[in-house]
């Protein structure tokens, strides 16, 4: 039974909802009962069991032919419909809905093999863009000005906004923001060169402040007659830096670096508008060094060095992060000119990440290609760059021992591609040694053992807290891959973060302060003991901050301990968070004794941290 028929069964209109066809099945079983009239029940049940499972699209058919047939129009079978009528913008009205070209098992296989959508051959041309509405002409006797091109933009396409750009240039060949106007819509557009091309011209035209978008948007568009021009300007009417960018990027170290000792020369003079700021100026010079420019880079240095030195702000930097940054620079800039260029690039990619270490996998890798200037770079920092050498020990220990196999991961070497090695040369078979000479070795190798076990007890010592369901070890090499990730700014979430963490304090001094605390608060951590990880937390933020803050007697300059702090403050500072995330102020102590009891003997405070005894 088809759904029109159920309708006539029921006696009801086609495309009545199919809660008014129950009520009129309801009516019906008074009459149809299945004890008196079993055949007329059975009628009248599937009746409305077609209504019911009938989809609305198709009620929904129904309803309009039965209404079109009403209202004296054209019924379902009459025929096509008349054409109908355009709308003023010439689209089309949107159709009915109508039924569907497949049934439902159709649209399912098809959909299975993908050609659900499949309306005509392959090769049929794809319909042609409908054309927009065309621009009304201007009225050539009407006054125009900024605000007729921008009603004008207001209703065009992105392409038409390029001719009214264009319209409002030839208008107003003198007013800048008609300019702007047609740049704005050749970005929109993707026509790069042509948008170039509009901030050329009105500079050209002598309009201010054109040429220096130009160098901040387009360097690789600018002329031989504008990059003479910009690099005069230099620290004057253009600013420093946005020209010497413009000159790097185009690979012209020279013009870079002149371009920025305009700017530091300028600031000497006291004109510091268009000067470089310090941290910036440093920046670059790190992306000097980074692009393998190291004769550019260390003329920059010495102009920034000696504008610093004679106006006492080279003293200001201490303790900072700028400062820490300006330091690692000054000992890269130290490095004689035969230090190799791609092991400079390495270092100052990492300073500019962050932290020095970061450099770990990238010169494992390439003094492993090159084992011949292993011992060279070694020396070279350990007496040129003190700290630098502290932070890039363990790379240098681990390329001077056996090269990596061939078939480590990709992740090896910090994320580089795995090193391929040449195979050595085939070492003829040695006489067997004798059982005395392998004793020997074995003894003496034993004393060795022990001698080194004994050293390193006494230098580690032993944690101030007994957690007897762990037992740390400090790790002697740190896991590199994971200060990375953390960067200074987030917290550790995971233990592995925590451990990286305290690895990055405890790479410069194992036997410091500083790792000892860090050892006791992970190790407080991994104990879930939140009194002691804030009484931990608190004293390593205490000595990190003290040591980053230790000058020399005549307080001139920061020494080595204030720049070893400050790169330790990046890991106390991920540390701490740790200690927030996992040990909440709101919680309750873990002895659970009550915190205002703890506040009445002068042990804690309510946040887990270290009170006073008395007022100072």
């Amino acid at each position: 039974m088809d759904l029109r028929a159920a309708y006539e069964r029921l006696k009801v209109e086609p495309g009545t909802p199919a809660k008014e066809a129950r009520r009129a099945y309801l009516k019906l079983l008074k009459i149809h009962k299945p004890e008196t009239d079993p055949d007329g029940f059975k009628a009248i049940r599937e009746a409305y069991e077609v209504i019911k499972a009938a989809p609305q699209w198709e009620i929904d058919s129904l309803k309009r032919a039965a209404d079109a047939a009403a209202s004296g129009g054209l019924g379902p079978d009459a025929g096509p419909p008349p054409e109908a009528p355009k709308t003023p913008f010439g689209a089309e009205p949107a159709k009915s809905w109508s039924t569907p070209k497949r049934s439902w098992g159709e649209q399912v296989k098809l959909s299975h093999e993908g050609k659900l959508f499949d309306d005509g051959p392959k090769d049929a041309p794809p319909p042609a863009p409908r054309p927009a509405p065309e621009l009304p002409p201007l009225d050539p006797f009407a006054p125009v000005d900024m605000k007729t091109f921008y009603d004008r933009g207001r209703v065009a396409t992105d392409a038409q906004r390029v001719q009214v750009g264009h319209e409002a240039v030839a208008a107003m060949p003198d007013e800048p923001e008609a300019y702007w106007m047609l740049h704005e819509a050749l970005i929109v557009a993707s026509r790069i060169p042509e948008a170039a091309q509009a901030l050329r011209d009105a500079h050209a035209r002598g309009l201010p402040g054109f040429l220096e978008p130009l160098l901040r948007q387009h360097p690789e568009e600018l002329g031989a007659a504008e990059l003479i021009e910009a690099r005069q300007a230099a620290g004057t009417t253009l600013d420093a830096l946005t020209v010497a960018n413009a000159f790097l990027s185009r690979g012209d170290a020279a013009g870079a670096s002149e371009s920025i000792r305009r700017g530091i020369e300028e600031a000497r003079r006291g004109n510091e508008e268009r000067a470089p700021s310090i941290h910036m100026a440093v920046d670059f010079v790190l992306r000097l060094y980074r692009g393998g420019f190291p004769d550019a880079a260390r003329e920059v240095f010495d102009r920034l060095q000696s504008w610093l030195s004679e106006s006492g702000r080279e003293v200001e930097l201490g303790g900072s992060q700028i400062g820490a940054t300006y330091a690692l620079t000054k000992e890269l800039h130290a490095l004689p000119n035969t230090f190799p260029v791609p092991v400079l690039t390495i270092i100052a990619r990492a300073i500019l990440d962050g932290d020095p270490s970061f450099a770990h996998g990238e010169l494992v890798g390439w003094l492993r290609q090159q084992p011949a200037s292993r011992k060279s770079v070694d020396e070279k920092l350990s007496v040129y760059a003190p700290t630098l050498h502290g932070a890039l020990r363990f790379a240098l220990q681990e390329a001077g021992s056996s090269p990596a196999p061939a078939n480590l991961p990709p992740a090896f070497n910090g994320g580089q591609a795995p090193l391929h090695h040449w195979p050595g040369p085939i070492v003829p078979p040695q006489p067997k040694k004798s059982k005395a000479w392998v004793a020997w070795l074995a003894g003496v190798l034993v004393v060795i053992g022990l001698r080194l076990v004994i050293q390193s007890g006494r230098s580690s010592p032993p944690p101030r807290f007994d957690i007897p369901t762990y037992q740390y070890q400090p790790a002697r090499v740190p896991d590199l891959s994971g200060i990375g990730g953390l960067g200074g700014i987030g917290g550790a979430t995971d233990d592995r973060a925590v451990q990286s963490a305290v690895n990055g304090i405890c790479l410069w001094e194992q036997s410091g302060t500083e790792c000892r605390l860090a050892n006791n608060l992970q190790q407080a951590l991994f104990a879930q003991d939140c009194t002691l990880a804030a009484i931990s937390d608190a004293e390593l933020e205490s000595a990190v901050l003290e040591r980053s803050r230790d000058t020399t007697p005549n307080n001139q300059a920061p020494n080595h301990n204030s720049l070893i702090g400050s790169l330790m403050i990046r890991h106390q500072i991920a540390l701490h968070r740790t200690v927030e995330a996992r040990c909440p102020t709101d919680a309750e102590p873990d002895d659970g004794s009550d915190p205002a009891t703890l506040n009445e003997e002068g042990t804690l405070d309510v946040d887990g941290h270290p009170t006073p005894q008395e007022e100072p």
